[in-house]
């Protein structure tokens, strides 16, 4: 896949080509923006222009060089990820090796590579370590950050790269892409909304059937809920945990459409961005739940105040929706919206996840 087939981003995509055209490429990028919007594939794009045999302002993915790149194993282009499974951050000895590793010249192509997704993950030590490398970089290195937003970035660290912004994609946009690419237009349309224009992730979605099950078996039982009796409580608790227990297709990622290209199935976005971001383990099942239950009370919000013209995640269940808005006060709204980020905050540091979805189904059902 090349910056021709990338949906949207156009000043993102200029900027780069524009940089590649005239020869001069950056020694550090920090490509920032919502998960799912197309950081990381556009990275790894980009590191493989840079040392396209045949130049240019884009990748051939034909050549050696780009060949390499794609399957992960060119000497000059590295991507570095959390030290552990356990989404622990990049730590400082991987900095430290980046660091050694810089001064070593390229072994075949033009300029080294440095992918660092989750940049603004990386621990106190691993960021001034960073730092130093970005205060002096050989003339043939080329470091990119990828992050959600500047917030948790160092100014210093910012103040040294050339910032490249993503944001989300206008929803027909979104919607006419993954037609292009196969998908049905119905699942095309809820994958547009439900991933609020972040084509990335909407492609994740899409192909994933697992996730598109779970997500409307999750609807069901908090769309039961509201009007449930409290004796159901303890049971429906239990359906939502075995609800997270359900794995997508891939296993260890969420899966590609099968019809996306080889470049994108032997490179995915680590930056998936629908429920369940990070690579699918337990814990993030969990979450995605969760997710799924925000997606849901959000919705309710939207419909109570806006109406159901408003900005809708879950549109295909407006009837739905409207009726239990209509039941439903904004206040009590407002506390399970607020029960649910903390769920999520809480399950992302191993808290027992029967109790919170008991404690969830508490909130939810009348009565209590």
């Amino acid at each position: 896949m090349s910056f021709s087939e990338i949906v949207g981003q156009e000043e993102a995509v200029r900027v780069l080509r524009g940089a590649l055209a005239s020869g001069h490429v950056s020694h550090a990028y920090l490509f920032y923006g919502p998960p799912g919007t197309g950081k990381s594939l556009t990275a790894d794009i980009f590191a493989r222009a840079i040392n396209c045999e045949l130049g240019g302002d884009d990748s051939c993915d034909r050549c050696s060089s780009c060949l390499r790149s794609m399957h992960g194993n060119h000497p000059d282009v590295h991507v570095l990820a959390p030290g552990s499974e356990k989404g622990e951050n990049v730590g400082i000895q991987q900095m430290r090796e980046m660091r050694s590793d810089v001064y070593l010249r390229p072994r075949l192509g033009r300029r080294k590579v440095y992918i660092v997704p989750e940049a603004d993950r990386l621990s106190p030590p691993a960021c001034h370590t960073v730092l130093k490398t970005l205060e002096e970089p050989p003339p043939y290195v080329t470091i990119i950050l990828i992050a959600p937003d500047l917030a948790e970035m160092l100014p210093t660290v910012i103040s040294r790269c050339q910032l490249i912004r993503f944001t989300p994609e206008p929803l027909d946009v979104v919607q006419e892409a993954l037609v292009k690419r196969g998908i049905p237009e119905e699942t095309a349309a809820l994958a547009a909304a439900y991933c609020e224009g972040r084509v990335g992730a909407a492609m994740r979605f899409a192909g994933d059937p697992v996730f598109l099950s779970r997500r409307a078996k999750v609807l069901d039982i908090l769309s039961f809920a509201g009007s449930a009796p409290r004796a159901a409580a303890l049971k429906l608790a239990e359906d939502l945990q075995k609800l997270a227990s359900q794995k997508g297709k891939s296993g260890a990622e969420p899966p590609e459409p099968a019809n996306l290209s080889a470049e994108q199935e032997a490179a995915p976005d680590r930056e998936a961005g629908y429920a369940g971001p990070e690579a699918a383990s337990g814990k993030a099942d969990l979450q995605s739940v969760v997710d799924v239950a925000l997606s849901w009370y959000r919705d309710l919000l939207v419909v109570r105040e806006l109406g159901a013209d408003g900005p809708l995640r879950n549109r295909d269940r407006l009837k739905e929706l409207q009726q239990l808005a209509a039941e439903l006060s904004a206040p009590k709204i407002q506390d399970v919206l607020e029960f649910l980020t903390q769920a999520r905050y809480y399950l992302e540091r191993n808290a027992n996840p029967r109790l919170v979805f008991e404690q969830l189904m508490f909130k939810i059902m009348p009565g209590w």
